[in-house]
C-alpha cells in the first residue's frame, strides 16, 4: 500500500467515524437499512476516491476483519457452506475489482442491499423512472471540525482556579518573603511549606497556560525562600536540593530571574 493511498484511508475512516458518531447519537436504536444507506452516501459524498463497497463497510464501522467474521457468520446462520474469503479479496473488491456471482449474492445477503449500492453494477433504469432518493444532509467536514474545534476551546476556557484564589496565592508569597528578613526562619519555614504545598495542588486543577506559569512561578520562589531559610538554620543539603528545585520550576515557568537567582543560591551553598 502506498504511503498516498495510506493517507487516503486514514481521511476516510476519519470521515466515516464522525458521519456514524453523528447519525447514531441521533437514533435510539439499532440503525435501520435506510439509515445506513444515507450514511454510505455521505461517507462516499465526503470520499468520493473511495469505493461504494468500502464505504458500505464504513458505515457499518467495521474492519475488515470483522466484515469478514459477520460474512462466515451470515453463511452459519443460512445454512451455507463457508467460502474461502481472505483479506486480500476484500480488499479487492473495496479497491474497485468485482467479486463473482456466488460473493456478489452473499455480499448484497449481508450488506441487506443490492449489487448497485454496492458498486458492483450499473443501474440503467431511465432518469425520470428512478426513484428518487431524499438528499442526505449536507456534510461538511471543515464545519464540523471548527466546531469540535470551538466547543473543546469554551471547555479549555473554563478554569477551576478563580483569579481571586490565584491573587490570594501570590499576595501570601509576597507577604511571606517580607517577613522573612525580620521573623524566626523555623516558623517561616513551616508556613511556606504549607503555602507551597497549596500551590502544588492548584497546578492539579484544570487552569489556563497562563495560571500554570504563574503557579510554577510561585511554587518556585517558594523553593527559593525555604533555600535560603535552609541555609540560616545551617542546613546546606536540603539549601541545594531547595535551589535545584527552584531552578527547574523557574525553567518550566519560562522565568529567567527565577533560574537565574536560583543559581546565584547554588553557588553560595557551594561557597560556604
Amino acid at each position: 500500500m502506498t504511503q498516498s493511498s495510506r493517507g487516503g484511508d486514514r481521511a476516510a475512516l476519519a470521515c466515516a467515524t464522525i458521519i456514524r458518531n453523528r447519525t447514531l447519537a441521533a437514533l435510539t436504536g439499532p440503525p435501520s437499512a435506510a439509515v445506513i444507506q444515507q450514511m454510505v452516501e455521505e461517507i462516499h459524498s465526503c470520499c468520493p476516491q473511495q469505493s461504494l463497497f468500502k464505504c458500505r463497510r464504513l458505515a457499518h464501522g467495521w474492519t475488515v476483519e470483522e466484515a469478514i467474521e459477520h460474512f462466515h457468520a451470515l453463511c452459519d446462520r443460512e445454512g451455507i457452506k463457508r467460502r474461502g474469503l481472505t483479506e486480500r479479496s476484500w480488499r479487492e473488491w473495496e479497491a474497485g475489482a468485482r467479486p463473482d456471482r456466488d460473493y456478489t449474492d452473499l455480499l448484497c445477503r449481508l450488506f441487506e442491499t443490492g449489487p448497485v449500492q454496492l458498486g458492483f453494477a450499473n443501474d440503467y433504469t431511465p432518469e425520470g423512472l428512478r426513484a428518487v432518493p431524499s438528499a442526505p444532509p449536507a456534510f461538511d467536514l471543515i464545519t464540523v471540525a471548527a466546531d469540535e474545534a470551538g466547543a473543546h476551546a469554551e471547555e479549555a476556557e473554563a478554569s477551576e482556579l478563580g483569579a481571586g484564589a490565584l491573587e490570594r496565592l501570590r499576595t501570601q508569597v509576597i507577604w511571606v518573603g517580607k517577613r522573612y528578613v525580620a521573623e524566626a526562619p523555623l516558623p517561616l519555614f513551616v508556613e511556606m511549606r504549607e503555602l507551597q504545598e497549596r500551590t502544588r495542588k492548584a497546578l492539579d486543577k484544570r487552569i489556563h497556560p497562563g495560571q500554570a506559569r504563574e503557579l510554577y512561578f510561585l511554587t518556585g520562589a517558594l523553593c527559593g525562600l525555604m533555600a535560603n531559610v535552609s541555609m540560616d538554620m545551617d542546613r546546606r543539603i536540603p539549601a541545594d536540593t531547595l535551589a535545584r528545585a527552584a531552578w527547574t520550576y523557574g525553567k518550566v515557568a519560562g522565568h529567567v530571574a527565577l533560574m537565574g537567582w536560583a543559581r546565584g543560591m547554588q553557588s553560595s551553598v557551594a561557597l560556604w
